[in-house]
């Protein structure tokens, strides 16, 4: 089963009445133990293709899947929950949480998919407290992502 498999992507967007094509029909399909370098000039898609890829946005045109799931058909919970596990995102600049040390913003989705540091019996005071705040967030209908 492939990784990643990316079937005729394509990403559109409007900016001042003219539609931008970030994507024009990209395919890929990435097997286990590849390693895959995306390349090109700025304002090539790169980080676009990153998004799609990685279930943060979705394309205009075309499927995703990640090791055999379609990612449209997934549910926003569903799609947090396979980020959580199965994707990992270096951004170019830091997405962290201001309150929160360098640490905590490890630790903190260690936390929510139950993964601890060996040193550890459980999440830290700190993670726990703020993985409880998001809990509430999200019980009361906030998403950090929408879609």
């Amino acid at each position: 089963m492939s990784v990643v498999v990316g079937r005729d992507l394509r990403k559109e967007y409007v900016l001042n009445g003219q539609t931008v094509h970030a994507l024009r029909a990209i395919s890929l399909q990435v097997e286990p133990g590849e390693y895959v370098a995306i390349t090109g000039p700025s304002g090539s898609g790169k980080s676009t293709l990153l998004q799609l890829i990685g279930g943060i946005d979705v394309p205009t045109h075309g499927s995703v899947e990640i090791l055999g799931t379609a990612l449209e058909r997934l549910t926003d919970r569903e799609l947090t929950r396979l980020r959580l596990l199965r994707i990992g995102f270096v951004f170019q600049r830091f997405h962290l949480l201001p309150v929160l040390t360098a640490r905590e913003n490890v630790e903190l989705p260690m936390a929510e998919a139950g993964v601890f540091p060996r040193r550890a019996a459980g999440p830290r005071p700190r993670a726990a407290e703020i993985r409880g705040a998001h809990a509430a967030r999200r019980s009361l209908g906030y998403s950090a992502f929408r879609r």
